[in-house]
């Protein structure tokens, strides 16, 4: 992402534009038979209060089906689980649109991430449309609920409104709910660095995501999980001989063995569509989307995976623009990641959640400009000697096959393979830009050191954000013995 004030630089994946806003949510299950909400998707409930600061704490839930894992399993999801059967995993998905209509776009929607604020200018049209795609999973009383939505990012009084209202709809821990962004560079900024939006736009957005995160909940029904790894073409723009090029794929299947959804994470940066590009897109995260959901006949999600370092490679053929060259791109990754389906391992039973958050210095002066000046959509403590913020990471493995852990920004390559390479199941996953969007998090010893004309560092809250991190993460996956 980039963002420029002055002379310094700041930076902080669906189909045809329609006339509304919103579209209702396409449920990736008929099921409907699970009563535990407290409240209707996507309700008007302005509850905004924020999970509790628990400054290098955590705090686990876990059930399983054999063996002892480790966690606390007296501590529960608090969510409603009659009808269940303990020894089974339940899995529900939801998609829906969040592109804006013409109304909205007449009264200046900005898009992310490319420039300084409203230099590229606000959108002109929707090229693909936008969505918000949530996908949960549950064994027994503890699960999850996850969403990632085609936007550069969210900023922290965003995921705060977003998280308390679905915990209230749900039942479920708020640190058990993870809000992410494909990141694309080509879609409305929800950070406030570039423009940002319209109530009348941005308002209804954030109400839909939360009743898209409610209903993937509400929509659960049994299904068995699967998980297959592969890896796939990117590059590394700080000119690391390597990057993060896996490509995992999590599927539940109904009990008929029918597709309930898959979700993919791989990483590479959707800037195959550049700053001159004033059309909402989804940029190659639409190719993905759109070929695996053809090759499945099921909603597909996609998570950016370690994303910080990582662009995209260019995809074999002559295409008459970008966006038919983003798409073959995504394409390209959605048919090696179904290629491997095929190979899947079954997860077994039982599911481990957890959480930690931890505080980070902010002391990059633009950030600090921006936030002075009301741009930004974050919210940071004064400390007295400076300000700070909360970051908060949630790590899940479903069964001995799959870890992953989602990350409150855009973590560099080593900085998530550090975290990876703590993690002893077959498949791994780092969910990247998977909470606020805080930036991109370096290892000390990679602080500038000149990779990318120190570029990610003027990005960065902090020279500790990505030590930080990694340490607090990596507690979580070596707490969890199985």
């Amino acid at each position: 992402m980039r963002l420029a004030f002055g002379t310094g630089c700041i930076a902080f994946c669906l189909i045809g534009c329609g006339d509304d806003a919103t579209v209702g949510g396409q449920g990736g299950s008929s099921s409907t038979t699970d009563p535990g909400t407290s409240g209707e998707p996507g309700s008007s409930s302005t509850a905004t209060s924020s999970p509790s600061a628990e400054s290098s704490s955590s705090s686990s839930s876990a059930a399983s089906s054999s063996g002892d894992t480790g966690a606390d399993t007296s501590s529960s999801s608090g969510a409603e689980t009659t009808g269940e059967n303990p020894q089974e995993f339940n899995a529900g998905f939801d998609v829906t649109d969040i592109s804006p209509n013409q109304g909205h776009l007449a009264l200046n929607v900005y898009m992310g991430a490319y420039g300084p604020p409203f230099v590229r200018g606000p959108a002109e049209s929707v090229h693909d449309n936008v969505y918000i795609r949530s996908f949960a999973i549950s064994f027994g009383d503890v699960g999850f609920v996850a969403a990632v939505a085609d936007l550069p990012g969210f900023g922290n009084n965003f995921t705060t409104d977003i998280v308390a209202r679905v915990a209230e709809n749900t039942g479920l821990p708020p640190e058990h709910i993870m809000v992410g962004a494909t990141h694309t560079h080509s879609a409305p900024d929800f950070m406030g660095l570039w423009g940002g939006g319209p109530s009348e736009y941005r308002n209804p957005v954030i109400d839909e995501v939360v009743g898209s995160m409610s209903r993937a909940w509400l929509l659960r029904e049994p299904a068995t999980l699967e998980v297959a790894s592969a890896t796939g073409p990117n590059s590394n723009r700080r000119d690391w001989e390597f990057t993060d090029d896996s490509i995992t794929l999590l599927m539940a299947r109904d009990e008929d063995g029918d597709l309930v959804g898959s979700v993919g994470v791989f990483a590479a940066h959707p800037t195959v569509l550049g700053q001159s590009n004033r059309q909402i897109s989804r940029d190659w995260c639409a190719g993905y989307i759109d070929t695996m959901e053809e090759h499945t006949g099921a909603p597909a999600v996609l998570f950016n995976g370690i994303l910080g370092d990582a662009s995209e490679a260019s995809a074999p053929g002559d295409f008459a623009d970008d966006f038919e060259r983003s798409f073959a791109y995504g394409a390209l990754i959605a048919n090696i990641a179904h290629e491997n389906s095929g190979s899947a391992d079954a997860i077994s039973g039982g599911i481990a959640v957890d959480h930690t958050t931890w505080t980070m210095p902010v002391e990059n002066v633009l950030f600090q400009l921006a936030a002075a000046i009301d741009l930004l959509d974050y919210s940071f403590s004064d400390t007295g000697d400076g300000q700070s913020v909360d970051a908060t990471s949630t790590y899940v493995r479903l069964g001995e096959e799959l870890q992953f852990a989602s990350f409150p920004g855009e973590p560099l390559t080593r900085t998530g393979l550090e975290i990876k390479s703590m993690m002893t199941t077959p498949h791994q996953a780092i969910l990247g830009n998977t909470g606020p969007a805080f930036g991109y998090f370096i290892l000390g010893d990679e602080w500038m050191t000149g990779r990318n004309d120190d570029y990610e560092e003027t990005v960065s809250l902090h020279e500790t954000a990505g030590d930080l991190a990694v340490d607090a993460i990596m507690t979580l996956v070596e707490s969890d013995r199985f």
